[in-house]
């Protein structure tokens, strides 16, 4: 059985297992998906079974954080990834989430990041959660505040210039 490990209304998260590769390079492949987050698509299988491995080691040097496969509960159709795992070289923990294009719009972004949030404060214990977006994704700074966190100022992770966003406990 995958580890179960939270739920909101309509979606529910596990751990990514090898099981999930299809659904993950899905995902990953679909260049508007992909241009959100300002990377080129994902097109070679094993760089999915690679990040995977990456994702499931990070569930054991890193418990309670993780990358985290989304899926809706009423059909249990794989949506997307959320996640509450270190940003770019620090020490902060970023609250993060990627979703098939099908299912933009519809509120599970910003469902989800409100209880992953919760989750983080009242769960892990943590003090601070962060988020980054892009300059032009209004929809990604919509789900941040919706959730929440506010924006701080402009910086640099992952290579790309952001908009960074933070929430206290």
């Amino acid at each position: 059985m995958d580890s179960f490990i939270i739920e909101s209304e309509r979606v529910y998260l596990k751990e990514f297992t090898f099981n999930d590769i299809d659904d993950y390079f899905c995902l990953n492949s679909d260049p508007d998906v992909m241009k959100c987050i300002g990377r080129e698509p994902e097109t070679d299988i094993n760089v999915i079974k690679e990040n995977i491995k990456k994702i499931r080691k990070y569930y054991i040097e890193n418990p309670g954080l993780g990358t985290w496969a989304g899926f809706e509960k009423k059909s249990k159709k794989f949506i997307g990834f959320y996640e509450l795992a270190h940003l770019d070289n620090t020490d902060e923990i970023e609250l993060g989430y990627r979703l098939l294009k099908q299912y933009w719009n519809k509120g599970y972004a910003t469902e989800m990041t409100k209880e992953l949030t919760k989750y983080g404060f009242n769960e892990i214990g943590l003090d601070k959660i962060t988020g980054i977006t892009h300059h032009n994704n209004i929809e990604s700074q919509r789900v941040l505040e919706q959730a929440g966190l506010r924006y701080i100022k402009d910086a640099h992770f992952y290579n790309t210039d952001v908009m960074y966003y933070s929430i206290s406990k």
